[in-house]
């Protein structure tokens, strides 16, 4: 069981991921059904379509940065463990079904989406691969590991609407 999730930041986080969440099936229609937050599942939550089908797996992080801090500091590329997304496509290979990778900037309230992986698991989405040092986890240490550098630029863009856009009506 991960204790990062009982932290003040993995607490933080998991109300980052479901803002999004919301955001996204106000925008889509479909459903964001999250995986246990207290283990270690191989994806962040499964993807149910207008008509209650699985239509895909996610993999989700929330990023506090924006768009321009991505584009300019990070080169427009989103930083993932490569087992994690191997583990993730494997998922939905055996589901049959996309895997699509949500990137949260929680500066800008906007949200990338990716389709990593197709059903038969073969990842679709241009990648740079390399071992490098990075935070542990969402309460920092640090972690030697094979990392993937995912390219967003042809992510689709979500935004999240806010209590004050919506009472403008925008």
């Amino acid at each position: 069981m991960s204790l990062d999730v009982l932290t003040d930041r993995g607490q933080r986080s998991l109300a980052d991921e479901q803002e999004m969440a919301e955001a996204w099936e106000a925008a889509t229609g479909w459903k964001y059904i999250h995986t246990p937050k207290d283990s270690t599942a191989a994806v962040d939550a499964i993807l149910l379509n207008r008509d209650g089908e699985l239509a895909g797996v996610a993999e989700t992080k929330c990023r506090d940065c924006n768009r321009v801090m991505l584009e300019t500091a990070f080169a427009n590329e989103w930083l993932i463990t490569f087992d994690k997304l191997q583990a993730a496509a494997q998922v939905a290979e055996r589901l049959s079904v996309p895997l699509f990778c949500f990137l949260y900037l929680t500066m800008d309230r906007e949200i990338s989406v990716v389709k990593a992986a197709d059903e038969h698991g073969r990842i679709t989405v241009p990648l740079r691969i390399g071992w490098t040092e990075t935070q542990a986890t969402c309460n920092g240490g640090q972690a030697h590991r094979l990392n993937a550098y995912m390219n967003l630029k042809n992510a689709k863009i979500f935004r999240a609407q806010s209590l004050t856009d919506q009472a403008r009506g925008g």
